[in-house]
């Protein structure tokens, strides 16, 4: 599967780990989790009674997910790799 930028930026918003409150972020995430570039959990923290909106899972980065996150700082030139003018 070939990630988009928006599989970029979900990535990058469960670098250190989180809890997904979006369905859109939520459907990109499982599709980045089927290639091993995020792992997806129970919810991270606690919500209360229910009565608030209730996120769908915690999910965190993989290393393999930072790799790509890097590689992609570099190509756009603002990585620790990438290319001097």
């Amino acid at each position: 599967m070939e990630l988009t930028k928006e599989h970029e930026d979900a990535l990058w918003a469960v670098r250190s780990g989180g809890d997904v409150f979006s369905l859109l972020t939520a459907k990109l995430l499982r599709e980045c989790e089927q290639d091993g570039f995020v792992t997806t959990g129970p919810v991270m923290g606690e919500y209360g009674d229910g009565s608030n909106r209730e996120p769908y899972f915690g999910a965190r980065t993989t290393i393999k997910g930072l790799v790509f996150l890097q590689a992609a700082l570099d190509a756009e030139g603002v990585g620790r790799k990438a290319k001097k003018k």
